[in-house]
């Protein structure tokens, strides 16, 4: 099975171990997972079917993960959530940032570019003290009632565009940052 990574990078794993552990990984990003957590979901994916080795695969694989940058161990978990709020907030540092271009830091400490203007106009309203509804509200009188978003094929060739209602596109805009890393509990 062949996983690529946020920079495009690719690993091919054959393990099914391994399969199941970067699954767990992909799954869970941008959270954190603790060792113990790791391999207790790679196992659940397996079904429970275990050997005696698990661990010491499991951490050897880690490790040459990390010596290629392909993983990071962490001491704390960081600050984010995964899951959108009744009111979400995405960083105060990404929202500032947004202010003056597309490139902000997430909560990992890593800069991700934000699509577009739209994207970046987004980010500013996601400061805790709004609803969805209310957010919806706001970009349908900016933007209007519905959005075209840009779609590409699996090459990375454009494709006719998709319309969304405004609160598709702030569903989707909204799992989007939690992706990236950027919203905070």
């Amino acid at each position: 099975m062949e996983f690529e990574n946020q920079d495009g990078s690719r690993i091919t794993v054959t393990n099914p171990l391994l399969k199941a552990a970067h699954l767990c990984l992909g799954r869970a990003w941008p959270r954190a997972l603790s060792f113990t957590e790791l391999l207790y979901g790679a196992r659940t994916l397996l079904e429970g079917r275990q050997t005696g080795d698990d661990r010491r695969i499991l951490t050897e694989a880690l490790y040459i993960l990390a010596c290629s940058g392909e993983v990071s161990f962490l001491k704390s978990r960081p600050f984010l959530v995964k899951e959108v709020t009744d009111c979400p907030q995405a960083s105060l540092l990404a929202r500032r940032q947004a202010l003056s271009g597309p490139l902000v830091t997430n909560l990992l400490h890593q800069t991700v570019q934000l699509e577009d203007d739209r994207t970046r106009h987004f980010l500013q309203l996601l400061d805790g003290s709004r609803t969805i509804e209310q957010i919806t509200a706001e970009m349908t009188e900016t933007f209007g009632p519905t959005i075209q978003v840009k779609q590409m094929d699996d090459a990375g060739q454009p494709t006719a565009p998709l319309l969304l209602s405004t609160r598709q596109s702030v569903d989707r805009s909204l799992a989007s940052v939690g992706k990236l890393g950027l919203l905070v509990a």
